[in-house]
């Protein structure tokens, strides 16, 4: 009797339907994308993107543009760049924003379920310390168009963002010139965390040839737009600014545009800086004198100046920067 209601239960174990894209259960059909969003099985993309096509419920949509990001290969591009222009969930567009991301850099849940922002899982891109691109060559320029007409044309602002986000994350220097010209145009004066993002996302390139455009940021009516534009100038090494920041500094009456400020001087590498920051190696805030001790050593600084500085400082960051700068120095010399 055991034995032959083993065996019926082996049997209706192994009648178990394998779940499908054409199931009637969402559930189904999302099950059946994990099966399928294995990395590297170019094969599992035309099925996927014949579903979507078809695919009436947005989280569903969701999974299968999650799932074809997992796959990874240049196949999906054009499958991501179709749903990125005609989805009308807003949610579906930053789903795929997200995937474009992951063709390029690698995070994690790589196997098993699959995470969307419906299911309310905060994207690892939009944290504040965001994984980049490592090889910013690798990105197919296709890619670049899509972010880039969404970060322009896309109906939701938070979309628009993203985009522009994400072309920094992938270091987009073939779209410095639009990102530039979505920056500065009067029709997105009222957006503005689409341009906080461009900004942010200028820095990221590391070409200076944001600079004039950062530089002008400058005087922009928002105050988190003039802070973002002072770090990307630092992080794009944009040194004809160095004068404009300098005479900032003890001017403006931001404890944190001040901060920023130094920081973009220590970011530059410019020599002509050295006496504005040698100067700060004995300031009361040990912040500047952080990154005063951070500047130098980019530039290579006179070790005598830095070891007298490291002797007397008692702060432990401030004497790890001076190390930095010390070991800088002996590498120049």
């Amino acid at each position: 009797m055991l034995q032959s209601a083993t065996l019926i239960l082996t049997a209706l174990l192994l009648q178990t339907p394998t779940p499908s894209l054409d199931s009637t259960n969402p559930k189904e059909r999302i099950e059946a994308v994990e099966k399928l969003a294995l990395t590297g099985r170019t094969e599992n993309v035309a099925p996927l993107a014949e579903a979507l096509r078809k695919e009436p419920k947005s989280d569903v949509r969701a999974a299968m543009i999650a799932g074809l990001g997992r796959i990874g290969v240049a196949e999906v591009i054009p499958v991501l760049t179709q749903s990125l222009q005609t989805d009308l969930d807003k949610d579906v567009r930053l789903q795929v924003v997200d995937s474009f991301q992951r063709l390029y850099i690698p995070v994690s849940n790589t196997t098993g379920p699959i995470e969307t922002i419906f299911g309310k899982v905060k994207s690892v891109f939009a944290l504040p310390d965001r994984p980049l691109v490592h090889n910013a060559a690798s990105v197919n320029p296709a890619v670049n168009a899509a972010l880039a007409d969404s970060m322009q044309k896309d109906f939701s602002q938070e979309v628009r963002a993203a985009a522009a986000r994400a072309l920094g994350s992938l270091r987009a220097r073939d779209r410095l010139a639009v990102m530039v010209a979505t920056l500065e145009s009067p029709q997105n004066r009222e957006h503005l965390e689409v341009r906080l993002e461009i900004v942010e996302s200028l820095g990221f390139l590391q070409d200076t040839a944001a600079g004039p455009a950062l530089e002008r940021a400058l005087q922009d009516s928002s105050s988190r737009i003039r802070q973002a534009a002072i770090l990307s100038m630092g992080l794009v090494g944009y040194k004809p600014a160095r004068p404009t920041l300098e005479n900032n500094l003890p001017t403006d009456r931001s404890i944190e545009s001040k901060e920023r400020a130094l920081e973009a001087i220590a970011l530059l590498r410019d020599p002509e800086a050295a006496p504005l920051l040698e100067s700060l190696l004995g300031h009361p805030d040990e912040k500047y004198r952080e990154l005063a001790a951070e500047g130098l050593g980019r530039i290579g600084h006179d070790p005598e100046i830095l070891k007298a500085r490291y002797d007397t400082e008692k702060k432990a960051n401030v004497r790890i920067a001076l190390a930095f700068a010390l070991v800088a120095a002996d590498q120049k010399g």
